[in-house]
This record gives C-alpha cells, sequence and structure tokens, in this order.
C-alpha cells in the first residue's frame, strides 16, 4: 500500500520521524513550554513519541506477515467489525486535526517568510502538497519527509545565534540561582 512495501528502513525511518515531528509538533511544543504557568510539563509529547517510536519498531514483521494494514486491522480482526467502525472516529479525528496543526504551521512559517496572508498562505501550502503527492504519490510523501527532516535540523541550528542574541532571551543561569528573573516571569511567583 504504501510504496509496495518497499521503501527501505533509511527512509521509512524518516518518513515515519517527519510525521511526528514536523511544524506542528515544534511549533506547538515551543509554544506551550513558553508560556506561563505551564512550562517542560507540557512537554509529554516528546516521551510519548519515543514509546510509539519503539512499539511501531517492533510491529513491522508481525503486521506484515498477517497483511494488517492500518493499526486498526488487529483491532477490527479480534473485536469485530463494528468495533473497528467505532475505533476509525478517533482516529480520524485525530488525522483532520494534526493535518491542520500542520498545514497552520507551514503556513505560518510561509506567512512570515513571504509576508502574505495566514489564509492565503495556508492555501498555498496545502495546494502544493496536494499536487506533489497527486503527481509522484505516495513516494514523493516519504522523499519530502526526508528533506523535511534534514531542513528541521539545519533551521533548528542556524535559528540558535538569532534566538540567542535576542533581546528578549535573558541568561538561562538565572532560572538556577531565582535571581535576575526576566520581567514575564518575575510575577508568576
Amino acid at each position: 500500500m504504501v510504496g509496495g512495501r518497499d521503501i527501505g528502513l533509511f527512509v521509512g525511518g524518516f518518513t515515519m520521524t517527519a510525521t511526528w515531528v514536523g511544524g506542528g509538533y515544534i511549533n506547538g511544543t515551543a509554544e506551550y513550554v513558553y508560556l506561563p504557568g505551564c512550562g517542560l510539563a507540557w512537554a509529554q509529547a516528546p516521551f510519548g513519541y519515543a514509546l510509539s517510536l519503539v512499539v511501531a519498531f517492533s510491529l513491522p514483521n508481525p503486521c506484515v506477515h498477517a497483511g494488517y494494514v492500518t493499526m486498526l486491522d488487529p483491532f477490527q480482526q479480534l473485536y469485530g467489525k463494528r468495533m473497528g467502525g467505532l475505533l476509525f472516529i478517533p482516529a480520524l479525528m485525530g488525522e483532520i486535526f494534526w493535518s491542520a496543526a500542520i498545514l497552520s504551521a507551514l503556513g505560518a512559517t510561509l506567512s512570515v517568510i513571504v509576508d502574505i496572508n495566514i489564509n492565503m498562505s495556508v492555501v498555498i501550502s496545502a495546494m502544493i502538497a496536494i499536487f506533489y503527492t497527486l503527481v509522484g504519490g505516495l513516494y514523493s510523501v516519504a522523499y519530502t519527509d526526508v528533506v523535511q527532516l534534514f531542513c528541521i535540523f539545519l533551521g533548528l541550528w542556524i535559528s540558535v545565534p538569532f534566538a540567542m542574541s535576542n533581546p528578549a532571551v535573558s541568561d538561562i543561569s538565572c532560572f538556577s540561582q531565582g535571581r535576575n528573573l526576566p520581567v514575564a516571569l518575575a510575577g508568576d511567583d
């Protein structure tokens, strides 16, 4: 179904990682860790993703041998078609909301870089993704994920000097010593 199950470990690992560690994940985690009252307690996604990655890498052989196409197939086989249909609803809603988060993050990034309306940038981002999927199929999506991960890795490292030289960023040692708290956090005692 996905490239005739012939994508390979390297591209498969990159496409699975890029599916999870996309713009929605990076922007959302950074936003909630930064918000007053949230902090690192709201960054549970890395731990959940790491656990699911371990599970995901342990399942391919049994699932391929059993002929499963989706993760709902074993549940449908065990509990019946009605339960499979019921379990499909939260999976569908999760995919819809995750797609919206990714398109929103991509649109926000494109909006800042090209300086266009965010609604227009989300529509343009969606049209580009639909176009390359229609032209190249799921192989184009997989190889785009590889390029995406390299761009995320490189882009985050390029942004570090700009973030550190921004006047809104303070010395991190003030948190360990309990002094010189930034103005935004000083009132949150």
